[in-house]
C-alpha cells in the first residue's frame, strides 16, 4: 500500500464536523452514487477542488429522486447517462443544497471521472452546487457559498489544495471542450470573488 492510502486511512469516515462546530450540517449520501460505482481508488493526494453547477435539479432531494430512478427508465439519453455513471463518470464528492446543507457524495479517497479530464481528475475533489437552470444561469445563494467556504476550509484540513477551478476550465485545459460543446459549469451564476479570500490559485 502507498503512502498516501496509509495516509488516508483515517478520513474514509469523515466525521460530521460542520454540524459539530455550528456551521452547516453536512449529511452523509454515498449510498446514491455507489448503486451505480462504488468509486476508484486515489494513488495520489488530491490538490485541487473543483466546483460545479448541477444544471438542473430544484434541490437535493429532486436530484436523489432522479439518480434513484435513472437506471429505470428507457430513453436513449437516459440508458447513455446510466451506463457512464456505472463507469464511474459523473460524480462529485460533495453537493451543497441551496439552503446551504452539504451532502457527502463520494469519500475524499476515491475519485471520479467529473469534468472531461480523464485520469487527471483523479487529483481533484469535486464539489457541486445546486442549481436548477440547465445552463447554470441562477445565482447561487448565500447559504451556498458559506457552506462553500466552510467546506474548503474543512478540507485544506487534510490536502494541501494549491487549486481551485471549474468543471470547465479543466475541460478546456485537458480536453479543449468549450461552451457550447459541455454546459456553463458553475456558470455565470458563480461568483468567483468570494473564493478570493483563500489566496489560491484559482482558474475559472
Amino acid at each position: 500500500m502507498n503512502n498516501y492510502l496509509i495516509d488516508m486511512l483515517d478520513f474514509t469516515n469523515e466525521p460530521d464536523i460542520f454540524g459539530a462546530t455550528g456551521g452547516p450540517h453536512m449529511i452523509n449520501r454515498t449510498d446514491i452514487f455507489l448503486q451505480f460505482h462504488p468509486g476508484h481508488s486515489r494513488e495520489h493526494a488530491p490538490d485541487t477542488i473543483t466546483i460545479h453547477g448541477t444544471a438542473g435539479g430544484v434541490d437535493a432531494d429532486g436530484l436523489f429522486r432522479w439518480w434513484n430512478t435513472l437506471p429505470q427508465k428507457t430513453d436513449n439519453w437516459s440508458v447513455g447517462k446510466t451506463a457512464a455513471m456505472r463507469r464511474g463518470i459523473g460524480f462529485y464528492h460533495y453537493l451543497i443544497d441551496r439552503d446551504g446543507t452539504v451532502y457527502k457524495m463520494l469519500d475524499e479517497h476515491l475519485w471520479s471521472f467529473h469534468s472531461h479530464a480523464g485520469r487527471n481528475d483523479s487529483r481533484s475533489i469535486a464539489v457541486a452546487l445546486v442549481n436548477p437552470h440547465r445552463l447554470n444561469n441562477f445565482q447561487y445563494t448565500d447559504e451556498q457559498y458559506h457552506a462553500l467556504h466552510t467546506l474548503i476550509t474543512d478540507i485544506q484540513t487534510r490536502h494541501f489544495i494549491k487549486t481551485i477551478d471549474s468543471h470547465n476550465s479543466r475541460a478546456l485545459r485537458f480536453s479543449g471542450l468549450k461552451p457550447p460543446q459541455v454546459t456553463p459549469c458553475p456558470g455565470n451564476g458563480f461568483d468567483w470573488e468570494r473564493l478570493g479570500v483563500f489566496g489560491l490559485d484559482i482558474l475559472k
